[in-house]
């Protein structure tokens, strides 16, 4: 809830420097739940030198890997990972796979060679651990790319990763109030091969 206000507190630190910040889009601007960052909420950070912009709200994350997904050079380049420190990715955490999920529907595996192609398709068919609602507005976004593009194999994958992902939430919510113990158990049996659970 607090990443708008970093990145309004990184544009301000340059204020003498930059008279406009833009801040980009994560979200439509019309998606129901709240988060660090809005159209609504970003230019509130202005001062009288300095004018933010949230940035292309109208653009769903989907469309902007749609765009990305026209150039080898961006793709050759492109880094989403906050696992890896490097300059690659790390090709195994959640941002990675679904980004290279997002590549396989539009038939680039072979030109993102900022990612590790094989360990995707080790990972493949692995469920995707879904915790918060920006993670469930994400794969759902990814399913509905398959679903344009007659993926039914990662529809069925995005499917059932929502689907144990609510499980796990359900059993292992209230069992963390009774004892951790019973939760971390639940919680290995439940999720622990699924990709971005942390046992």
């Amino acid at each position: 809830m607090s990443h708008g206000t970093a990145l309004a507190a990184v544009g301000l630190l340059f204020e003498k420097r930059y008279s406009k910040v833009r801040i980009a889009s994560t979200h439509h601007f019309w998606v129901p739940f709240g988060y660090g960052s809005h159209p609504m909420t970003d230019t509130l950070f202005s001062t009288s030198a300095t004018a933010f912009a949230h940035d292309h709200a109208l653009y769903s994350r989907i469309d902007k890997i749609e765009r990305i997904a026209e150039s080898d050079y961006a793709l050759s380049k492109l880094k989403v990972c906050y696992v890896d420190a490097g300059s690659r990715n790390c090709s195994v955490c959640v941002k990675c796979h679904r980004m290279l999920l997002c590549f396989d529907i539009l038939g680039i595996l072979p030109k993102a060679t900022s990612f590790d192609v094989t360990a995707y398709h080790k990972n493949r068919d692995r469920h995707i651990l879904v915790s918060t609602d920006n993670d469930i507005v994400r794969l759902t976004e990814v399913r509905d790319l398959a679903q344009q593009h007659a993926r039914g194999d990662i529809v069925a994958l995005m499917n059932r990763s929502l689907s144990r992902s609510e499980l796990v939430r359900r059993v292992t919510k209230p069992l963390a109030k009774v004892s951790w113990r019973a939760r971390s158990a639940a919680y290995r049996r439940l999720a622990g091969d699924m990709i971005g659970a942390k046992v």
